[in-house]
């Protein structure tokens, strides 16, 4: 298995000088390179299983990335970049590992970076909590804080612990700060105790500073927090400590000069200077500055801190969804200068600021953080009212003076008729704003939502019965309701975000042509919109090709007392005003046509006054947005809460078509002819297959989701907040459009969702290649919608009736049947029933077909299956199970069961399968053939009870055909397997990927692959997963694609050249063999692809499960199930000289591969190549490709006196 794409927490950032941004996201490390403009460069996976907790630069004064980003050159600069190493070796720890890794930096281009493994993974024996280089030291050691208040050295060229000592105070800590200096005995460590405390001792200090037994004692005790302290951080040239705790305060300490020669310990009675209350919830991160503190907590907000104001926020940065800030960095930089502050979200996401030092000092309320306002001094009598950033006097009576736009005559006769009418389509307050855009209608009101509409023809019923007013035949459509954020319920507007065109982007963002730029594409819209481009044959044929499709939108209105405009797919603000509230006029620079760059400046009316929230000026550059409220999204972020459920819709190939020259047409010579390659490759990169999933989360949203396997990137089509409570389970029906599945360019499918508060929900999903974008669009249609409640409030003598629990969830969902006008669909409820849903597209409705108790239990999961006998008949078989750990088979194939107001079935069969309730189910049915006259259901149960089940069940067909009583199917268990320890926690999901093979997941995070047959289960493989909590599990099989086959070819044979060539390093550390991140050129291979290079191999202490195997007698028989639980291994390719190289590319061959996406706090992408191989198989491949190579050390203490 190999990670195609992956979506975890970022836990650790840390800057190298003003040029790169490192992340650390699950194992894997990512390096961004912030010049000329934010982007990802290199990634490679670093700490098997482990996730990165700290990133600790060696030394910065190797690489000298400012002369690199100015792209002149001397040629004493040359020789000096041949002779000297350009590099950063870095420290990267997590959980008990350590691993060194070295960046490489081309000093001629600062893209070129290359990430290459040191040496082993060096496994601890305790958590560590901190890493810091011996500054002085020319061998390479390592102090290492662990998380029992101890502290080792550790030389990372042989992995042994040459010192370990101990304190006292022998306590667990929740985080720790390492102060170094040139030696051992300089190092001074503070500890956050699971007590609220925070000590100070050195583990180098005294005479017998080199035994271990010896341990120190606490020289500085802190007190005041009431939790736990998460994070520490010190200011050397102030002597503060700060630290953040759990319970939502940061301390600023006076302690005095720490560390350094001699390794000092501060002040005798360090007292507290500063408590800071700002945070709602946990604070899990502080860093200190010289003018500031910055922190981070649960509450999802960056908070800074004004030292010299008295401890008063002056910024509040927020970007990141529900789940809180886990990471934090702040670069290096004098008191006045400017700085970067880089987040990193429990969505994944990665967000970056940009911070002035002397704006950070100006007196602004908290209120006022993001903006300024200003008086724009208009002059004369009356009140000025702002329209679309022009000013107008009005007149006596609100009355106004308004010119005819469309023709220069005056009008005698303009009686309008209503083709169409909506009433109350936004409630009681009425509509505030309409606007028209590629053949939509957007309108808003003050009910907080927004409604996208489509005329098309009435229906023939309603031409015939037309009235007076109807007279074209024409009726409006809502195809799609979108809330805003919640309490934002006064909306004003809807404005087009700009498309973001490949190559565009970087061209505006560049600062030396931005300002020439912006003013092009200001002309550009002006003349398209009036008609007069020369050119515009093909902008026409591009709005023919959009036209009909919902644009990517943001909302306008007023949440409280501040002017809002919202980005619903990003889910965050783009621009917050405190303007004082509604019922004033406003306008909002730029606008051209309704289009909206993503920024502006917003003018309104106060108190008679007409203000501007900052000066009209010039466009802002990169550095700017990055300025502002929303930050520069490096890395978008997906689900902050926990994904819940997840369903693949199918593939879309993109094709470019052209759109190369499109997006990179309008660069200046001056810009240079590599830009232009380096786009048209980009481009060509990001085409070929992209995998569309849907994922639901806690946090009651739908997320529509573009995955390119290849390159790893994630892109979000868009976000469905329909749900008010959390989202357990969602499927879909799905019809590709235009060919085959791997070579359509569109699809469309119908989307059910459905969780708490016994809602569900119903789209339709239009899904197709943007050719402007290049990237996939998705269309969201609404279709019906759902609840309990609503239904008991229409039912006729209710009062004789219980109402129903309004705690009601759905947990699983499943379609049944497919039929011309509806679908039907079976939904496990916790009320104990099972319930049969009709879903009519045409009629626009979800109807309540019967309802059943059976189970008197919660109901846990669904499952169907469709059968065909040899003459034609099919038959329709339902699997329900619930907590007490029995499955129920129904027969819904007589047509009178699928008919509102009819009986419920009966279950025809009850298989007692768990001790516990049944999470997942998973079914495939083989037929007999001739002979057998009949079919074998295959039923595969994952509970509670971390069992996995597989249930056999012989189906007879009647042999007359018919399906009514008594000759309908007839159905027994043929045999049962268990697997009672397939998990160390409960199994959650479980799906077939091929005919005998199943998947299955668990919270344990490990992904296992079990073959299963007639003569039991058989373990094949296992993964540890990097997302925790795994909750939702999707697959699929396909082919690889040419695309990937080159990749691969093409990462092993840089893996092979790389080892081959690099056996000697300056420092006496050797590359670990396949671990090497392929250099990155300009064509823009990140390195994400080379995520899936190493994957996690799990530690399997205990023997192999034990297969019981029970017939359909019921004796039972116990046999020991061979140890075949072989763990994925952590390289990719085999390949040592170059002949082996082109070899291997020359035989290279198309094979088959499975898919796996694993969902719960994040999600990941995993590739099997080769599933159908077996057991053995995969142990020697495994054994073949470890052969020779040890990738993990464990770190033992060896005495020895420095």
């Amino acid at each position: 298995m190999e990670t195609a794409a992956l979506v975890a927490p970022v836990t650790a950032l840390e800057f190298l000088q003003d040029a790169f941004l490192l992340t650390g996201e699950g194992p894997v490390l990512t390096v961004y390179s912030l010049r000329p403009r934010p982007k990802a460069c290199a990634s490679l996976s670093v700490l098997h299983h482990y996730r990165v907790h700290g990133i600790r630069p060696r030394s910065l004064t190797a690489v000298r990335p400012q002369s690199s980003a100015t792209g002149t050159y001397g040629k004493e600069k040359e020789l000096r970049s041949t002779s000297e190493p350009n590099f950063y070796d870095l420290a990267v720890f997590g959980g008990k590992a350590v691993r060194l890794v070295r960046l490489h930096v081309d000093l001629r281009d600062g893209e070129h970076l290359c990430l290459e493994i040191l040496g082993p993974l060096m496994e601890l024996q305790d958590w560590a909590l901190d890493v810091r280089w011996l500054s002085g030291d020319k061998h390479s050691l390592l102090c290492v804080a662990v998380a029992h208040n101890s502290a080792l050295l550790l030389d990372v060229i042989t992995g042994n612990a040459l010192i370990q000592r101990s304190c006292l105070e022998g306590c667990l800590l929740y985080s720790a700060l390492l102060l170094v200096h040139e030696s051992w005995a300089d190092t001074v460590v503070v500890g956050g105790t699971v007590f609220n405390q925070l000590v100070l001792w050195k583990p180098g200090g005294g005479d017998k500073s080199n035994n271990s037994e010896c341990k120190a004692p606490v020289e500085r005790r802190l007190l005041g927090h009431s939790g736990v302290i998460f994070s520490i951080s010190y200011l050397q040239e102030k002597g503060w400590l700060a630290s953040a705790s759990d319970d939502r305060s940061i301390r600023v300490w006076g302690v005095g000069p720490l560390g350094g020669p001699g390794g000092k310990c501060g002040h005798l009675d360090p007292v507290c200077l500063r408590v800071l209350y700002g945070h709602q919830a946990r604070v899990f991160s502080v860093r200190l500055s010289p003018g500031n503190v910055f922190s981070a907590g649960e509450d999802g907000a960056c908070l800074v801190w004004d030292w010299a104001g008295g401890g008063k926020v002056v910024r509040t940065l927020k970007g990141h969804k529900a789940g809180g800030v886990r990471a934090l960095a702040v670069s290096e930089g004098t008191e006045d200068e400017e700085r970067w502050v880089a987040t990193g979200g429990a969505d994944g996401g990665v967000r970056l600021w940009r911070v002035e030092g002397r704006e950070e000092k100006t007196d602004k309320s908290e209120e006022a953080v993001t903006e300024k306002l200003n008086d724009l001094k208009f002059p004369g009598q009356g009140l000025p009212k702002v329209e679309g950033g022009k000013l107008e006097q009005k007149m006596g009576d609100d009355k106004s003076v308004v010119e005819s736009l469309l023709t220069g005559k005056e009008q005698t006769d303009l009686t309008l008729h209503p083709l169409s009418c909506l009433f109350g389509v936004h409630g009681k307050q009425g509509v505030t704003s309409v606007c028209e855009y590629q053949g939509l209608l957007y309108s808003a009101g003050r009910d907080g939502c927004v409604r996208v509409f489509r005329v098309h023809p009435a229906p023939p019923k309603k031409l015939e019965e037309k009235s007076v007013e109807n007279k074209g035949g024409l009726q409006l459509e809502v195809l799609r309701v979108q809330r805003a954020c919640k309490g934002m319920e006064w909306l004003e507007r809807v404005l087009i975000l700009e498309p973001e065109i490949p190559g565009e982007e970087d061209k505006e963002e560049c600062e030396n042509h931005d300002n020439t730029k912006k003013h092009n594409m200001t002309e550009k819209l002006e003349v398209t919109e009036e008609g007069k481009d020369e050119g515009s044959f093909g902008k026409e044929e591009k709005t023919k090709e959009n036209k009909g499709r919902e644009a990517r939108f943001v909302i306008v209105g007023f949440h409280a007392i501040h002017f809002v405009v919202w980005d619903p797919v990003k889910q965050e603000r783009l621009l917050a005003v405190p303007c004082g509230g509604g019922h004033r006029s406003w306008g909002l620079w730029p606008s051209h046509k309704g289009i909206w760059p993503g920024y502006g400046t917003l003018v309104f009316i106060k108190q008679g006054a007409v203000m501007a929230s900052q000066p009209p000026g010039e466009t802002m550059s990169w550095a700017g947005k990055a300025g502002r409220a929303g930050g520069w999204g490096l890395r978008e972020g997906v689900h902050g809460r926990g994904i819940g459920c997840v369903c693949r819709l199918g593939r879309i190939r993109g094709l470019g078509n052209g759109t190369e020259t499109t997006s990179t047409g309008h660069v200046t010579e001056t810009e240079g002819r590599g830009r232009l390659k380096d786009e048209v490759k980009e481009v060509q990169r990001e085409e070929g297959h992209w995998e569309i999933v849907v994922t639901g989360g806690e946090d009651t949203s739908l997320t529509i989701l573009a995955v390119h396997p290849n390159s790893g990137r994630i892109k979000v089509l868009s976000v469905i907040t329909d749900h008010i409570s959390s989202v357990r389970t969602v499927t879909a029906v799905t019809h590709p459009e235009g060919g085959s599945e791997n070579q359509t360019q569109s699809l469309s499918a119908l989307l059910v969702s459905a969780g708490g508060r016994a809602q569900i929900q119903c789209y339709r999903l239009l899904i197709s290649w943007d050719r402007q974008r290049l990237i996939p669009s998705c269309q969201v249609i609404q279709v019906a919608h759902h609840r309990l409640d609503e239904q008991w409030e229409r039912r006729r003598n209710r009062h004789k009736m219980v109402k129903m629990d309004p705690e009601t969830r759905y947990m699983s969902v499943v379609v049944v049947d497919e039929k011309t006008d509806c679908r039907l669909l079976a939904l496990a409820c916790s009320d104990g029933a099972l319930r049969l849903f009709s879903v009519s597209e045409v009629k626009r409705q979800i109807d309540l077909l019967w309802e059943t108790f059976h189970h008197q239990r919660c109901v846990l999961s669904v499952a169907t299956c469709s059968l065909e006998d040899g003459k034609g008949n099919r038959y329709k078989l339902l699997f329900s199970a619930a907590t007490d750990g029995k499955i129920a088979v129904w027969d819904l194939t007589e047509v009178s069961f699928l008919s509102p107001g009819t009986t419920p079935p009966i279950p025809c069969l009850d298989i007692p399968a768990h001790q516990s309730g049944v999470n997942a189910l998973a079914v495939w049915a083989n037929k007999l053939g001739q002979q057998g006259g009949g079919c074998l259901v295959t039923v595969a149960s994952g509970g509670d009870d971390g069992q996995l089940t597989v249930s056999m069940i012989m189906v007879q067909y009647p042999e007359d055909g018919k399906v009514q009583p008594p000759n309908g199917l007839h159905l027994h268990l043929h045999s049962q397997s268990h697997i009672p320890l397939a998990h160390a926690a409960p199994l959650t999901a479980l799906k077939f990927l091929s005919p005998g093979l199943v998947v299955s997941t668990s919270s344990d995070q490990r992904v296992c692959m079990w073959r299963v047959g007639s003569t039991g289960i058989s373990h094949i493989k296992a993964l540890c997963s990097h997302v925790a909590d795994a909750a939702g599990l999707a697959v699929w099989e396909g082919e690889s694609t040419e695309e990937e086959e080159k990749r691969k070819t093409r990462l092993e044979s840089e893996q092979g050249i790389a080892i081959w060539r690099g056996k000697g390093s300056p420092t006496g550390l050797k590359p670990t063999p396949g671990e090497t991140g392929g250099r990155v050129s300009k064509d823009k291979e990140t390195a994400d692809e080379v995520k899936g290079e190493e994957t996690v191999e799990a530690d399997c202490k205990t023997g192999g499960p034990v297969c019981t195997s029970s017939d359909k007698t019921g004796g039972e028989t116990a046999s020991e199930h061979r140890n075949q639980t072989e763990i994925d291994g952590t390289t990719e390719s085999d390949v040592n000289s170059e002949t082996d190289l082109k070899a291997s590319f020359e035989s290279k061959k198309r094979e088959k591969s499975g898919w796996l996406l694993v969902c719960g706090q994040g999600f990941q992408l995993l590739q099997v190549r080769n599933p159908e191989m077996d057991a053995e198989k995969w142990t020697t491949k495994r054994e073949r490709e470890k052969e020779g190579v040890d990738h993990r050390v464990k770190v033992t203490l060896q005495e020895k006196s420095t």
